[in-house]
């Protein structure tokens, strides 16, 4: 189940798994290494099963970025780097997957490329919140495990980008895609990798659909990282708190 109530004391809590279950035969970013499963210890033969995984950083979904993944000037700030504070933040969930300007990629509404106009009508929000996540409709990409190409990678313009890094009270930027930035074979882009240098970037969150309306404006985000030291991503365990 994606939406369980779970009790903290006394208090009812609804919870939404926002993370996707590691599959090794999910989809992957055009280009990245697949993820294999080597058996060490073989039950019939040791008594205990046992297996050693191959997989990269940028995996899982959803993964967080470390400073070090694009940004030349910060190779010494792995994912260890992020501390506590960027792990429960108030969040704002910006969707967008049906506005008038996303468009159908195989039977999939799609927000191709967030752009400032997108985000000013959450000004006032964005002012109240330390989180933010954009729903782009590429969580439906990924729960039907499409293969991946460029055309259908949602991302933020570098103008929006600098949108929300301009707001110094937020810390976690989240998305449902696999980038923030635009993919580009030919020429990578990083803009919004080095515009977000100095915040949390989670990618590849699950399941916000599953965020009532009435939460949407203000849920407690947790997005806890498996910190692997001087990894450029890390697993996320993410989940929506929805408090009353």
């Amino acid at each position: 189940m994606m939406v369980e109530t779970v009790l903290f004391g006394s208090q009812k809590v609804q919870v939404v798994d926002l993370t996707h279950v590691m599959d090794l035969d999910s989809q992957i970013f055009p280009g990245d290494p697949c993820p294999k499963r080597e058996v060490f210890s073989e039950i019939t033969q040791t008594g205990y099963e046992h297996y050693v995984h191959n997989i990269s950083d940028h995996f899982f979904a959803p993964h967080a970025d470390a400073p070090n993944h694009q940004c030349p000037d910060l190779q010494h700030k792995g994912v260890e780097n992020w501390g506590f504070n960027m792990e429960f933040n108030r969040a704002l969930l910006v969707d967008l997957q049906h506005h008038a300007d996303a468009k159908v990629f195989d039977s999939i509404s799609l927000l191709i490329k967030i752009a400032v106009a997108h985000l000013m009508p959450y000004e006032k929000l964005l002012h109240e919140v330390s989180a933010l996540v954009v729903r782009t409709g590429s969580e439906n990409w990924r729960l039907n495990n499409k293969p991946y190409s460029p055309e259908v990678i949602p991302h933020f313009s570098k103008e929006a980008g600098e949108y929300v890094a301009s707001f110094d009270n937020i810390k976690v930027v989240g998305i449902d895609s696999l980038t923030v930035d635009e993919v580009v074979p030919s020429k990578p882009v990083h803009d919004v990798h080095w515009i977000f240098k100095e915040k949390l970037i989670i990618e590849s969150l699950v399941h916000l659909e599953e965020i009532p309306e009435e939460f949407r404006n203000g849920f407690l985000l947790q997005t806890a990282l498996l910190k692997i030291k001087g990894a450029t991503g890390c697993p996320v365990i993410a989940r929506g708190y929805l408090i009353k």
